[in-house]
C-alpha cells in the first residue's frame, strides 16, 4: 500500500486516514460544521502517530463530492495546500464510490450485489450512484446523479430485476427502502476506504517540475448542482 494521506470532509462527520505499507492510521470527527478546524490538527496527529513526514509520503487523496458544498471547498483547499506544500500530487475520488469501497472492504464476503450509496441533498433531492459488487471488485452501474428520491428509485426499478440492491448512506431515509434486500443508513465516506481507492488511481510518475506540481494538485469539485441552484438553496436556508 503506498503513503497516502486520505481526507473526508464532504458529509457531517469528517476523517482522515494515512496508509504505510501495512499499516494504516485513521481518525474520525462526528462535529457538523468543525471540518475547518479539526481537519488539520487530525492530520498532524496522524503524521506524528506514524512517524512520517508529509514530503515523505506518496500522495494526498480527497473526496470532492457530492456532498456539503462547504466541506467539498473546505477539503479540496487543506487537501490541495498540503500537496502542493509537500509536493506531492492530489487524487481525488466521488465520495458516492467511497461509500461503496467501504461497505466491500467492511463485507470482504460479499459479492453479486449491487451498492446504491445516497446522500441527502436537501431541496427534497439526493445524490446517488450505483456499483456492482463482484469478485473483481466495484464497477459502475449508474453514475452519480442528482434526482428527486422517486425519480431516482424510478431508475432503479429498472435495473432491479434479479439484482439483490443494497442502499448505503443517511439519503435513504427520505426514500422509499422498498426496493432493497438491505439498507444502512449510518453508513458515512471512509477515509481509509478513500485511501485504498486513491491507491489503485495514483499517478506513476512524481511532479519533476513547477508545470507538472500545479498539474498534479488541481482538482475539480463534483457538485452535480449548478450555481443557480446552490444559490436557491442559500435563499431558502437564509429565510
Amino acid at each position: 500500500m503506498p503513503k497516502i494521506l486520505a481526507l473526508d470532509a464532504s458529509t457531517e462527520v469528517c476523517s482522515v486516514a494515512l496508509t504505510c505499507a501495512d499499516k494504516n492510521w485513521t481518525e474520525t470527527c462526528d462535529q457538523p460544521r468543525s471540518h475547518a478546524k479539526v481537519l488539520l490538527p487530525m492530520v498532524d496527529r496522524l503524521l506524528k502517530a506514524s512517524g512520517l513526514e508529509l514530503a515523505e509520503l506518496d500522495a494526498v487523496a480527497v473526496t470532492n463530492g457530492p456532498g456539503s458544498f462547504t466541506g467539498i471547498r473546505i477539503g479540496l483547499g487543506i487537501a490541495q495546500g498540503l500537496a502542493y506544500g509537500a509536493k506531492l500530487p492530489v487524487v481525488s475520488i466521488d465520495t458516492l464510490s467511497v461509500l461503496a469501497q467501504g461497505f466491500s472492504m467492511s463485507h470482504p464476503e460479499r459479492t453479486s450485489l449491487t451498492l446504491v450509496p445516497a446522500l441527502d441533498a436537501r431541496m427534497a433531492e439526493v445524490y446517488w450512484a450505483a456499483y456492482e459488487l463482484t469478485e473483481s471488485g466495484l464497477s459502475v452501474a449508474l453514475a452519480p446523479a442528482v434526482a428527486a428520491p422517486e425519480a431516482m428509485l424510478d431508475r432503479l426499478s429498472a435495473i432491479s430485476a434479479g439484482r439483490e440492491l443494497v442502499g448505503l448512506g443517511h439519503g435513504w431515509q427520505v426514500a422509499d427502502t422498498a426496493v432493497l434486500a438491505e439498507v444502512y443508513t449510518g453508513e458515512t465516506p471512509s477515509a481509509l476506504a478513500l485511501a485504498t481507492a486513491a491507491a489503485a488511481q495514483l499517478p506513476a510518475a512524481a511532479p519533476s517540475t513547477e508545470a507538472n506540481l500545479v498539474g498534479l494538485v488541481s482538482v475539480e469539485p463534483l457538485y452535480l448542482r449548478n450555481e443557480i441552484s446552490w444559490n436557491k438553496r442559500e435563499r431558502i436556508r437564509g429565510q
